[in-house]
């Protein structure tokens, strides 16, 4: 997907590493239950296992 990132962070206190991916987020506007619309942020952060994050990166 256009404008898909996947990073890791590696955390040196526990020598282990955390996957991420960032996507636009496809639902840009949604309603609140007062029934306001409400603007979504334009990208999601998601914490991904790192099978997934090798599949973005193996590409």
């Amino acid at each position: 997907m256009k404008g898909t990132f996947a990073w890791s962070k590696y955390d040196f206190e526990s020598g282990k590493f955390e996957y991420f991916v960032e996507k636009p987020n496809q639902k840009i506007t949604s309603v609140t239950e007062n029934r306001n619309l409400k603007m979504e942020k334009p990208t999601v952060v998601t914490k991904i296992g790192k099978k997934e994050f090798e599949k973005y990166i193996i590409k």
